[in-house]
């Protein structure tokens, strides 16, 4: 990869984040946090109002210690905030656990037709 494909990979980062953490901000959760404005959000993670405009607008980078920060102050992965398809009424389940994983596989197993219906 030469150097303009990792701006543009950085810059499609910082559009993705913007996106989901303006997602998070207009949920209802949000609103009765109190984490629906710039100001808000700011004043929780320790940075100004216009620094948290600017991550919502892709315009700036930031560092692991602020990703960890914004996960979690909306009760988020810190992936979740990069992934590109994130919708915070529908977010995937993340299975570690293999009896949690068996029983997952088990449920989306679609069954055949009983022959009593």
């Amino acid at each position: 990869m030469n150097a303009p494909d990792v701006k543009i990979l950085c810059r499609n980062t910082r559009v993705i984040l913007g996106r989901n953490l303006s997602l998070l901000m207009h949920t209802k959760s949000a609103k009765l946090n109190e984490l629906d404005s710039n100001k808000k959000v700011s004043k929780k993670i320790g940075v100004s109002d216009n620094s948290v405009g600017r991550i919502r607008r892709g315009e700036n980078s930031i560092g692991i210690d602020m990703l960890c920060r914004l996960a979690n102050l909306f009760g988020v992965h810190e992936w979740e905030l990069l992934c590109p398809s994130f919708d915070p009424d529908n977010r995937p389940a993340l299975v570690t656990d293999p009896s949690e994983r068996k029983m997952l596989e088990l449920f989306r197993t679609p069954k055949p037709p009983s022959e009593n219906t």
